[in-house]
């Protein structure tokens, strides 16, 4: 749901890896173009997985923060269970 990516990418230079999902192609040519603007070193951080956020779980493994900025019809069911299981120490929505 990170849309492109302009929470993630400010968080980027203070971060030691921030991982990015969006399933709307406009979306994930904005984040390639935000991302391609920033330095090697920042860039390096990123993580850019696309399609269904229900389906790229993946992602939460070892999180220490989740954060989803999700459209007006919120988080799907199962990435709100996978989100539970994964116990971030913070989830900011």
């Amino acid at each position: 749901y990170c849309g492109v990516g302009a929470i993630g990418m400010g968080l980027l230079p203070r971060s030691r890896e921030v991982r990015f999902n969006e399933a709307a192609g406009e979306g994930l040519r904005g984040l390639e173009m935000g991302l391609a603007a920033m330095p090697l070193r920042v860039r390096a951080k990123a993580r850019v997985v696309g399609g269904d956020a229900a389906r790229a779980d993946s992602l939460l493994e070892g999180a220490d923060t989740v954060i989803v900025d999700t459209p007006r019809k919120g988080l799907a069911s199962t990435l709100l269970v996978a989100i539970a299981a994964a116990q971030p120490r913070r989830l900011l929505y």
